[in-house]
């Protein structure tokens, strides 16, 4: 499940180059951080999941860890 197009900016900050994997809550992005001129992995929530408050916070979570 790719939904986010190649050179899509997220934040302003990151472009998404390809997809290279997918979660049960989220899909992971090889990116390109535009400030730092670092490559980076990008893991987004699926947007079916963003409406529901557990699932958002769990991902939250996931990320602080």
């Amino acid at each position: 499940m790719d939904f986010i197009t190649k050179d899509t900016v997220l934040n302003g900050r990151y472009s998404v180059k390809e997809c290279i994997g997918e979660g049960g809550m989220a899909v992971v992005y090889r990116g390109w951080d535009i400030i730092n001129e670092i490559e980076v992995a990008l893991k987004v929530l699926k947007p079916e999941l963003s409406g529901d408050e557990q699932h958002v916070l769990r991902f939250k979570s996931e990320a602080e860890a």
